[in-house]
């Protein structure tokens, strides 16, 4: 088993730190960096050369204000309540002297973090309510994660929600609607997902997505996923746009606002998953996308919905 070790890289000895890393590869290294307060841009830019070296799971920020890991996509975020009084040489110390002894860093973490006067948040990669893909924000609104949402949207700072998904099918529609409502308006589209043809639109999403599947909101995520992984962003935005007739936002000041009132036309889609067939039709309603080698993605949309 490999030694582990946590080392602190800053800009002033980010060479120094590197090359320790190189010379040691019997060594598995966690890079940890600090975030200052009114340097976030310089802390950004920073972190795109940790990347470099480092994987996300071996990259620990700490600071002194709120951050979120998937935002930053680092692997923890930790908060110091005394920032200044922090003993960060002793952390360290214990750390290697003890990491051997618990199953996982955040493990670790939870052991000291009463002693050294922090708390702290780990990645998530299950059930995300925020996360990135192809460095665009993603954001998923649904009764499992509204509290999570409510209690941490205000740690995004680095990205903005591009995509927003909502689940139409749950008891707390109403008060999910109103959090969209409230976090939507970066958003270039925003999916309503179901599997139930009595889902109600609303003002505050641009297109119904209907599956017929228990796993409708994963199905409809992975399909939005794949048409964007075999695209550009922006060719991808752009077709999904145009097909579902979907106005292309202005994010200037106050637009948002000054365009509440318009009434958007109620849309709904249906999507199947089907085998591939060479011959597929082409139709106006009609739109493609390949799955995987044996199934594609067939969006059609609903002409008789009337919202």
């Amino acid at each position: 088993m490999k030694k582990k070790k946590l080392i602190l890289i800053m800009e002033h000895n980010y060479e120094e730190a590197v090359n320790e890393v190189l010379r040691n590869p019997e060594i598995e290294y966690k890079a940890l960096t600090v975030f200052y307060r009114t340097k976030l841009e310089n802390g950004l830019q920073f972190l795109k050369k940790l990347k470099r070296i480092f994987s996300l799971e071996n990259i620990v920020l700490m600071s002194d204000i709120e951050y979120l890991a998937n935002d930053l996509e680092v692997s923890c975020v930790i908060e110091l309540k005394q920032f200044y009084d922090f003993n960060l040489e002793q952390f360290l110390e214990v750390y290697e002297s003890s990491v051997e002894h618990f199953e996982s860093f955040s493990s670790f973490l939870q052991s000291v973090s009463d002693i050294f006067h922090f708390s702290f948040h780990m990645y998530e990669k299950e059930n995300t309510w925020f996360s990135l893909f192809l460095g665009h924000g993603i954001l998923v609104i649904n009764d499992e994660n509204y509290d999570k949402i409510l209690q941490n949207y205000h740690k995004i700072k680095a990205h903005t929600s591009d995509l927003a998904f909502i689940n139409l099918n749950e008891e707390g529609i109403e008060k999910n609607l109103k959090l969209l409502k409230m976090l939507g308006s970066d958003s270039q589209i925003t999916f309503g997902l179901t599997n139930s043809l009595k889902s109600k639109f609303s003002q505050w999403i641009d297109v119904i997505v209907y599956q017929r599947s228990p796993y409708y909101e994963r199905n409809i995520q992975n399909f939005i996923f794949q048409v964007f992984s075999l695209n550009s962003w922006e060719k991808a935005l752009d077709l999904l746009q145009n097909f579902l007739e979907i106005e292309k936002k202005s994010f200037e000041a106050d637009l948002y606002e000054e365009e509440e009132d318009v009434l958007k036309t109620p849309k709904r889609f249906f999507l199947k998953i089907e085998e591939k067939i060479q011959f597929m039709e082409k139709a106006e309603d009609v739109f493609y996308c390949a799955k995987d080698k044996k199934e594609h993605y067939r969006l059609e949309k609903d002409r008789n919905f009337l919202g």
